[in-house]
């Protein structure tokens, strides 16, 4: 079949024949799906580690595997396309027919360069299918309450005057100061009444803060973070209220679910709710302490528990009973004792992530990366085609030249006069490229208008074709060099990341738009005599 439709391809048009189009994209469908496949066997979802960073990180070594893959179907279709040129020797083609081509070129390029993507797509897949994304948010929001359970070291159980206040002492608790680790209490002296304590200050789940994310240290008012940090923190102190309330049957009850989430997901149970329970609920101060620590990670049966800060000894009714608190080695813990916290929360994370791809910074870079590469592919190959190989090859080294001497002259300008600034020296550099464009397509056109003979125009029409696909990149760069020239510096503006990304995004249609004009400027350069 797709020999006969090559075939017809052949007699009614031949353009759509030579480029290959149909049997390439037979292939590439093909290799999609393997390399989608691939990307979905490969990728682990046993929530068996503790951080995940990207897809191409996970992956490991089939990420440059596709990309070898796409080079090899790359210079496959290569040597087949390039073997006739009718642009070039037999028929000349209309503008439509060009653009055409290069449409064409432009759609086999970025199916080629999007491989890695696939093998992406397959990993992605694999992940939203481990879980519904309301499965996903339920979880999240399950161990949110279940962090401030588990005490694998002091510091953000730490007393901080900023944000908490001492635990009160119960009216029908004694506690005699000589036998206290003063430390761990608000005290207040005087003369008549000696030492009086006012409340418990030390390591306590009552005092749990979150400082891996950042918020405690730049926002002391909850209203001011963000909707999603906000219910995180909202989550935690619900945990607290009803530790300070007593409720026991709540606290049991999260226990439980997130011994069923550990189940489900293949950990075994090394401790209990009921243990659990048993080893931190400890009214009224609900100290931490060295006693108490909880890995919150799977720990192997063998393995020792290095714990992220010193561990503190709390208020007992001795002072040889806090002393004992403390381990042999003020980093080691000898226990057995975790929890799979960490893989669960980096899980269930990592699928929310993916939920949401417009969100997902990894997958857009990834995206953009084949776009642009596939663009660049498309633009070059088309101009090899119009102009030939020794056109193509000596613009291609002046090119690099040209380049060369720009980032030189860059240099020099800073070195000789450093009060002139970054800013105004890049716009000087790309004002020139942009300059040297407009006399490009200005001789051009005086040639087509003039009907003189071509002469070297081919070699510059290589670089009239490069340059179109960089206008808008250089434009922006040039109001993006002109602003930070004008704003004061308290003033500047720090969102350019959003607006870079967007301007790539908007610059590809223009390209594919602003190639019909290219596409006619070649067809009426390529009338002109060559001598």
């Amino acid at each position: 079949m797709t020999k006969n439709i090559q075939k017809y391809l052949l007699l009614h048009y031949p353009n759509i024949w030579n480029i290959r189009i149909i049997p390439m994209l037979l292939i590439l469908v093909v290799a999609h799906l393997i390399i989608f496949g691939i990307g979905y066997l490969s990728t682990d979802i046993s929530f068996g580690k503790a951080y995940y960073y990207s897809p191409s990180s996970d992956l490991g070594i089939l990420y440059p595997t596709s990309i070898l893959i796409s080079l090899l179907i790359f210079i496959g279709w290569l040597i087949f396309y390039n073997r006739n040129n009718g642009f070039k020797i037999f028929y000349p083609q209309k503008t439509g027919q060009l653009y055409g081509e290069w449409l064409m070129i432009f759609v086999i390029t970025t199916c080629i360069s999007c491989i890695p993507l696939t093998l992406t797509e397959g990993y992605i897949f694999k992940w939203n299918s481990a879980t519904s994304y309301d499965e996903a948010a339920k979880a999240m929001e399950l161990l949110d309450k279940v962090r401030g359970l588990i005490p694998n070291e002091t510091d953000n159980f730490s007393y901080n005057s900023s944000y908490d206040t001492p635990i009160p002492i119960p009216h029908n608790m004694a506690l005699d100061p000589d036998t206290l680790d003063l430390s761990l209490y608000a005290v207040d002296y005087n003369r008549n009444d000696g030492i009086r304590i006012e409340g418990y200050t030390g390591p306590s789940l009552l005092f749990y803060k979150d400082y891996n994310s950042n918020i405690y240290y730049y926002q002391k008012d909850i209203q001011d973070i963000e909707a999603s940090e906000r219910k995180k923190i909202n989550r935690q102190e619900q945990v607290k209220k009803w530790l300070l309330n007593g409720q026991k049957d709540s606290i049991y009850a999260i226990m439980l679910a997130f011994e069923k989430l550990q189940k489900r997901h293949g950990f075994p149970i090394k401790l209990t709710p009921d243990k659990w329970l048993e080893r931190i609920y400890n009214p009224p101060f609900f100290p931490v302490n060295s006693s108490m620590v909880i890995a919150n990670y799977q720990l192997n049966d063998d393995e020792v528990y290095y714990a992220d800060e010193y561990p503190v000894a709390v208020a007992a009714d001795s002072v040889s009973d806090a002393i004992t608190g403390y381990p042999e080695n003020n980093y080691r813990t000898q226990t057995p004792l975790s929890l799979p916290y960490r893989e669960l929360s980096a899980g269930y994370s990592h699928v929310l992530d993916y939920y949401d791809y417009n969100y997902n910074d990894d997958l857009q870079a990834i995206i953009l990366i084949c776009l642009y590469m596939s663009l660049a592919a498309s633009i070059f190959i088309f101009s090899f085609r119009v102009t030939g190989r020794k056109q193509w090859l000596i613009m291609l080294i002046s090119t690099g030249v040209l380049i060369f001497i720009s980032v030189l002259s860059a240099a020099g300008i800073y070195e000789i006069n450093r009060g002139m600034g970054s800013e105004v020296i890049t716009m000087l550099m790309i004002s020139l490229w942009l300059l040297l464009f407009l006399i490009l397509i200005t001789k051009t056109i005086i040639k087509i208008v003039t009907n003189g003979n071509k002469g070297r125009s081919g070699i510059y029409m290589n670089l009239l074709i490069w340059m179109t696909p960089c206008l808008v990149p250089l434009i922006y760069a040039i109001l993006v060099a002109f602003e930070e020239l004008t704003r004061n510096y308290n003033d500047r503006f720090y969102g350019k990341d959003e607006q870079f990304v967007t301007m790539l995004w908007i610059n590809i249609p223009f390209v594919i738009l602003i190639m019909y004009l290219v596409s006619a400027l070649v067809r009426r350069w390529k009338s002109i005599a060559e001598e």
